[in-house]
């Protein structure tokens, strides 16, 4: 991983959404415990507000999930045609006893709007136990087939119980690394 973007840092030494570059400062900020996601040069977020990253807090609460689950924490990103990744990652803490699911990234077909890209179909789904009363980052990658660079909407689908998401975000990427 060569750029990184901060997406949430449970020590607060870090702000959200800063720009990390080189694998040093990528590790170093990983290690301390913070949800790091792969992202291009800084220059590619002038092209629009939400090109190549989203990010969004979901309150003190969070996006609490009882039993069963469905589509929960949608987002939207601008994303680019020759940039093959999207990474997503969210940070999770427990909202009754014994949580756990497994949730994993989806195209979001019931935000309005044109879908620019697609996700490839793949099994990326994340497994969640045994969540610690502080949190946890989970995330993962999927493979995007962008048509033309535009709007893509995505959310994550859970099928757990007694979670909350606190925070998820997307970034797109040329860059081709296993996360987390």
């Amino acid at each position: 991983m060569i750029n990184g973007i901060v997406v949430h840092d449970p020590l607060g030494e870090l702000a959200d959404g800063t720009i990390l570059g080189g694998p040093g400062q990528v590790v170093r900020a990983r290690d301390s415990g913070a949800i790091v996601l792969p992202c291009e040069t800084a220059q590619m977020f002038d092209a629009a507000p939400i090109a190549g990253y989203f990010r969004r807090g979901w309150g003190h609460a969070g996006w609490r999930v009882g039993v069963g689950g469905g589509r929960i924490c949608p987002m939207m990103i601008r994303v680019i045609q020759d940039l093959p990744w999207i990474y997503w990652a969210a940070w999770i803490v427990p909202a009754g006893p014994s949580p756990s699911g497994r949730l994993h990234l989806i195209s979001d077909t019931l935000a309005s709007g044109v879908q620019a890209g697609s996700l490839v179909a793949g099994n990326e789904t994340v497994l969640v136990e045994d969540v610690p009363p502080a949190g946890i980052a989970i995330g993962g990658r999927r493979r995007v087939s962008v048509r033309e660079s535009g709007f893509m909407s995505l959310a994550i689908y859970a099928m757990a119980s007694n979670i909350a998401v606190l925070v998820s975000a997307v970034s797109q990427t040329r860059i081709d690394v296993a996360y987390p």
